[in-house]
């Protein structure tokens, strides 16, 4: 994985590969490449697993706990006992079988994805369709999300709104994996807090969701989380949380300066009382900075 990749993903180690045919549909496995074996090694050293085709047998275990992502989120996981061992008696090739009762298996030119993060002792892995994987870091907003002087909440925002939704209906879901991690929940208790209402115009009408049964509406971070290390305090909190209508989310990042700075101004006027009492204090002139754009 690249540096960006890595950032992104909030992860220490990282690898991906493309996952073929055979994995898929005959062996029922993924071979673990030099590069996913790094990775691998980072949590379990590659002598712990077992040898098969008529090795002598060494008394190591053949299952080991994996953290699985969920088919195609990079959020939602659970820890599970996956088997891994070295399938013949000798060399270096090394497979992970795929567990259709634990949610881990691939469907041809799936991406494979591995990586580790500071403070776990067990790696992630997942599969992804590779288009919905592609799209992530082809996207055009990928320079600005990496950009910590940029405002975007990031390319996986269309994610983290779904997530909300996922805690809405009652699903448990882990903290967000971006570099500077979200809570959905905290999110969720924002937009309840506001009655799922648009906080520059309340009239803003936009359909009922699905998943809250309330009109849907989306969480904004008013300090982008991706000025989080110029802070001390978390900026994931209910203070700093905006519910915004899909259209007036979309104009505070891409519309002009003449209309998105008058709803800074209004949101930072409402708020910058309780920010304040979370030990979150900002200037107006910097918040504005943070966005791109500045007072008149």
């Amino acid at each position: 994985m690249s540096d960006d990749q890595l950032k992104t993903l909030g992860a220490e180690h990282g690898a991906y590969s493309v996952v073929t045919e055979r994995e898929a549909e005959r062996d029922r496995s993924i071979t673990i490449d030099a590069n996913e074996k790094e990775v691998v090694g980072h949590c379990y050293p590659l002598d712990s697993f077992t040898r098969r085709g008529g090795a002598v047998p060494d008394g190591k275990p053949e299952r080991f706990e994996f953290l699985i992502h969920n088919r195609g989120s990079l959020s939602e996981w659970a820890a599970r006992n996956l088997a891994i061992r070295y399938p013949k008696s000798e060399g270096n090739e090394l497979r992970l079988y795929m567990s259709a009762s634990d949610g881990f298996y691939a469907k041809t030119n799936d991406i494979f994805y591995i990586y580790t993060v500071a403070g776990s002792d067990r790696p992630h892995i997942g599969f992804i369709a590779r288009p919905t994987w592609d799209g992530f870091w082809e996207s055009p907003l990928l320079p600005e999300a990496t950009d910590s002087s940029n405002p975007s909440d990031d390319i996986f925002d269309e994610v983290f709104q779904r997530e909300i939704g996922g805690v809405a209906r009652g699903s448990v879901f882990k903290t967000s994996r971006m570099q500077y991690p979200r809570n959905p929940q905290i999110a969720l208790d924002a937009l309840k807090r506001a009655g799922f209402r648009c906080e520059i115009d309340p009239s803003h009408a936009t359909f009922r969701s699905a998943a809250s049964g309330n009109q849907f509406v989306e969480a904004h971070h008013l300090i982008p989380m991706a000025v989080q290390n110029q802070f001390e305090s978390s900026l994931d909190v209910t203070e700093n949380i905006i519910s915004l209508c899909p259209t007036c989310h979309k104009h505070i990042h891409f519309g002009t300066d003449e209309t998105r700075v008058p709803y800074l101004e209004m949101l930072y006027a409402r708020r910058m009382r309780d920010l304040a009492i979370r030990d979150i204090g900002v200037a107006l002139d910097v918040l504005l900075r943070a966005y791109g754009t500045r007072l008149a």
